[in-house]
């Protein structure tokens, strides 16, 4: 049976929620960055690497969630601000090659803000 959302993730989902409006699924500089997020949330980095410390900080209960239902991978808007692309461990979450799998992580930012406008 799939657990529910935590607080954590409930707040990174409505931070990335209201960011679609004005996300370019083609265009990945209109996304956010792992800093971004902390900022905006008012959260701590806690690891290495804002990504890592905003794994532990809602998004990865926000990914497993999405995943477990068949959501799209709406993580897939924050990403590094060097690249504008998101780190490795998005990728492998989802069985994917970071390099080879661009199309489909751009899709799956298509398929968040298409089911948002259907909200």
């Amino acid at each position: 049976m799939p657990k529910e959302l935590d607080n954590a993730g409930v707040a990174v989902l409505n931070l990335l929620v209201s960011l679609l409006p004005n996300v370019d699924p083609n265009d990945p500089r209109t996304f956010t960055s792992y800093k971004d997020v902390h900022v905006r949330l008012g959260l701590h980095q806690i690891g290495p690497t804002y990504g890592i410390s905003l794994n532990a900080q809602g998004m990865g209960s926000l990914a497993e969630w999405a995943n477990e239902r068949g959501y799209p991978a709406i993580t897939g808007l924050i990403t590094k601000e060097d690249g504008n692309v998101p780190e490795r461990g998005f990728f492998g979450y989802y069985g994917k090659d970071e390099l080879a799998d661009i199309p489909w992580w751009l899709g799956e930012v298509a398929k968040a803000k298409s089911l948002d406008r259907k909200s």
